[in-house]
C-alpha cells in the first residue's frame, strides 16, 4: 500500500498541497490488556486528529487508507464531509473507523474552518472487487482516479460517482497498475533510477 501511495504522491507533483495520504500504519492499536489498547487507540486517534488539523482550503483531499482484518478500504475526507469506499459491496462502514475518525474529531473540536463539526461518514458508491484479493488495488485506483479528477469532491459523490463503474476491468484497469508498480519497486530494489 505504502509504495502504491507514494508512486501516486510522485504522479501528481503540481497537487501536493490539495491531496495528503495517511501512513495506514499509525492507525494501528498495540496492547494486549484493555488499558494498554484503550491508551494505543487514544494515541492513534490523536496522531489523526493532528494530521487532520492540517487541512487549510475548501479544495484539499486528505486519503486515509484503512486496513481492517486483511481487507483495505480508503477514508476520503474533504471539508466538511468525510467518505467511505468500500471495495466489498453490501459492507457497512467498520465500527472502528467510525470510532477513530469520531474520536479524532472530538480532538479537534467543532470550530475547525474546513472540516466543521463531525458529522459521520458517508458510504460512497464505487466499483467493487469481484474476488476477495484485489481491495489493495481497488483502494490505490480509487485515490489514483479521484487525484486524475478537476473536481474531485464532485466525482466520489455522484450517484454515478467513478463513471458509475460497478468493477474495474482487470485487465485494461488493475494489471497495468499492478505492472507499473511492480516494475518501479523491482526498480527501487534494483537501484536502477
Amino acid at each position: 500500500m505504502l509504495f502504491g501511495m507514494m508512486h501516486i504522491w510522485e504522479s501528481i507533483n503540481g497537487l501536493r498541497k490539495i491531496f495528503k495520504f495517511y501512513d495506514p500504519e499509525l492507525l494501528t492499536v498495540h496492547g494486549i490488556s484493555d488499558e494498554e489498547q484503550s491508551q494505543s487507540f487514544d494515541d492513534a486517534a490523536r496522531r489523526l486528529a493532528n494530521w487532520l488539523s492540517l487541512m487549510n482550503s475548501n479544495h484539499q483531499m486528505f486519503f486515509i487508507p484503512w486496513n481492517i482484518g486483511m481487507h483495505w478500504t480508503l477514508v476520503v475526507v474533504a471539508p466538511k464531509k468525510i467518505i467511505h469506499l468500500n471495495p466489498l459491496k453490501g459492507r457497512p462502514i467498520p465500527e472502528e473507523i467510525e470510532q477513530m475518525i469520531g474520536r479524532a474529531f472530538m480532538y479537534i473540536g467543532d470550530a475547525h474552518q474546513y472540516l466543521g463539526p463531525w458529522q459521520g461518514i458517508a458510504q460512497a458508491n464505487c466499483p467493487r472487487q469481484p474476488k476477495s484479493q484485489e481491495c489493495g488495488f481497488y483502494v490505490l485506483k480509487y485515490m489514483t482516479d479521484i487525484v486524475a479528477r478537476a473536481n474531485p469532491n464532485r466525482y466520489i459523490e455522484d450517484q454515478k460517482a467513478f463513471g458509475g463503474k460497478k468493477q474495474y476491468d482487470p485487465k485494461t484497469e488493475i494489471l497495468p497498475l499492478q505492472r507499473k508498480w511492480i516494475e518501479q519497486l523491482m526498480a527501487v530494489i534494483h537501484g536502477d533510477d
